[in-house]
């Protein structure tokens, strides 16, 4: 419970929802072993339904020397924390997820299955890069992969996913999925006709595409431009007014609509990307950014000059139907219309447009699979502008998800990060002196603490260079992120409850005697061992489970799971005991003046 509390004081909201869900499986779970399973027992006895209680013997009674063994122990777990540190040193700032680094998390979707040290060593340029192998149930494995890469020193996070995505692009080409997109026109196109799907996406989800945001009111098809001047006599709506489009026109729906402003020129700053409909595979939260609708380079793109706006009624001479097999939200089809327009000569490019779709609202970032396009140009003009649409959208690869982190949070998340260990240790030294009223105590079980921190962060640095002949353990090049903090602390938690429940019965096999011996604590922990054994085996089933069955966001942390409560339980037996009786290890002058019987005169 000390853990979750100092997870919620200090972690980000994604930790502090892990923490909440760790206080109260530790408060339910307190609840029913003390009331419901008492009061299950009770009643069960009472009502004769058991006569007596047997349990099947899992290990006998035992005599192991253990405190002999705690020399070979010890040195081997500094075999292990060296190498491990060996391999932190190795990797720096790379072990390191975008968390506490700023950066970008960017998912990758190929055509084919590709080889996850292929994919590793063609984007080998990235900084500090991670490749982990996410596999979905009922697509064919190999196919999707999520890198992980640090932001360049000065460099903006989400600039700095454009220039990954841009590379991704170079690197792999049409190796990778991309978008795909049926026009259907809806009004006569010089016989043009309509264009079919290139590939499939179905299933895919939503994304958001979004560099800017045009305004929109309930229930309309949005206008690119100021309003127009109307026509002498003519009845149009004052700003703010609403029609109705003719029934008459063909396809149209009959809908309220409304001319809006669109200013063009009011940010030339990069935007900030619209949430896509898609979540994003990464537990951290951060806002999912997905790619710039440009193909071609990184960064802002020009907005186009504002244009009059479409008047309420009109009849518009192209109408398209985007069909797309993922959903997509407005912003991204606005854009790309705006784009193509603005590369049209005069007077073509001030062009009236419209991007419908009857369940949009303004400020909606909810992807559609069809929209409508409306263009005040000849069919054969305005075809030749979707069609173009259509080719620099296509042009675009597909990635699933996306994630980027600042370098300002990423600092902030590393200083609460220390926080929360610091606190824990410091937390859990105090509980154990208070406890057993000795501060002996409480520092074994903290340097007990250390060792399994430092084991189990070593070999998560040590994950990078073993991925290669380990693959088949699923082991990958983990990286430590607020997922495997969330690890670290509740590896603490275990570790010291179960060295908790040696401790007390060291405590109670010493008595009153002064002096703790090598005996005492081989008697305690031979004791304790069934208990200990069946607690760590049965926590490390669940874990097992999770780690083979869990999706890649969740794989770091079972692996560090896996190791700390290994690690954890070793601890508590070769750790913990030996260090304990060492420091409480009563001098032999000091011993021997103790048995010597006191006469007095």
């Amino acid at each position: 419970m000390l853990t979750a509390a100092v997870l919620y004081a200090v972690g980000t909201d994604q930790v502090r929802g892990f923490a909440v869900t760790l206080f109260l499986g530790l408060v339910l779970n307190l609840y029913t072993a003390v009331f419901l399973a008492r009061m299950a027992f009770e009643i069960l006895e009472r009502k004769r339904w058991i006569k007596k209680l047997s349990m099947m013997q899992v290990i006998s009674a035992t005599n192991y020397d253990f405190m002999g063994m705690a020399r070979y122990a010890i040195a081997g777990s500094v075999v292990v924390i060296a190498v491990g540190m060996g391999a932190l040193f190795m990797r720096g700032q790379g072990v390191l997820d975008i968390d506490f680094t700023g950066g970008v998390a960017v998912e990758l979707l190929f055509k084919e299955p590709k080889d996850i040290g292929e994919v590793r060593h063609r984007l080998r340029d990235l900084r500090d890069l991670a490749v982990s192998d996410v596999r979905l149930e009922g697509e064919e494995p190999h196919r999707r992969f999520m890198i992980n890469t640090a932001a360049e020193p000065g460099v903006e996070a989400q600039e700095y996913l454009d220039r990954v995505k841009e590379k991704i692009a170079q690197i792999f080409g049409d190796e990778l999925v991309h978008y795909s997109l049926e026009l259907q026109p809806l009004t006569g196109t010089g016989g043009i006709p309509s264009l079919g799907r290139v590939s499939g996406l179905a299933g895919m989800g939503g994304l958001g595409l979004a560099p800017w945001v045009y305004g929109q009111t309930e229930g309309e098809a949005v206008s690119g431009g100021a309003p127009s001047v109307p026509a002498a006599g003519g009845n149009v709506p004052a700003a703010g007014g609403k029609g109705d489009i003719p029934p008459s026109e063909p396809g149209a729906v009959n809908v309220n609509t409304e001319a809006v402003n669109v200013n063009a020129d009011t940010k030339s700053e990069s935007p900030a990307p619209a949430t896509s409909a898609t979540p994003a595979t990464r537990d951290g939260g951060a806002n999912h950014a997905a790619p710039s609708a440009s193909p071609q380079g990184s960064g802002t793109t020009a907005r186009p000059a504002a244009r009059p706006a479409a008047q309420a009624g009109r009849s518009w001479p192209t109408r398209v139907k985007l069909i797309f097999d993922h959903k997509i939200d407005y912003d991204t089809v606005n854009d790309l219309v705006a784009r193509q327009l603005a590369k049209l000569p005069d007077p073509d490019k001030d062009a009236d447009y419209e991007v419908f779709n009857r369940e949009y609202r303004r400020g909606d970032t909810t992807g559609y699979n069809e929209w409508e396009v409306r263009i005040d140009l000849p069919p054969e003009t305005g075809m030749q502008v979707v069609e173009q649409v259509r080719a620099e959208f296509e042009a675009i690869p597909y990635f699933p998800s996306s994630n980027t982190i600042g370098g300002k949070v990423a600092g902030s998340t590393r200083v609460r990060a220390a926080y929360a260990l610091l606190l824990s240790v410091i937390g859990i030294i105090i509980y154990l002196w208070v406890r057993f009223t000795r501060f002996s105590f409480g520092l074994a079980a903290a340097v007990a603490l250390l060792h399994d921190v430092l084991i189990t962060v070593g070999l998560i640095a040590l994950s990078a260079y073993l991925t290669g002949f380990l693959q088949f353990l699923l082991i990958e090049e983990f990286k430590i992120g607020l997922t495997v903090l969330a690890a670290l602390l509740t590896i603490v938690g275990y570790s010291v409850n179960d060295t908790i429940v040696v401790f007390d019965r060291i405590r109670e096999v010493k008595g009153k005697n002064p002096n703790l011996t090598a005996g005492m604590i081989n008697s305690s922990i031979n004791q304790t061992l069934s208990r200990t054994l069946i607690t760590g085996l049965t926590t490390l089933f669940v874990i097992v489970v999770l780690y083979v069955g869990g999706g890649a966001g969740i794989h770091g942390f079972a692996f560090t799971l896996l190791i700390g409560i290994t690690v954890g339980t070793y601890s508590s037996i070769f750790i913990a005991s030996p260090i304990l009786m060492w420091l409480t290890a009563v001098p032999e002058s000091q011993a021997q003046k103790a048995k010597t019987p006191q006469y007095v005169s």
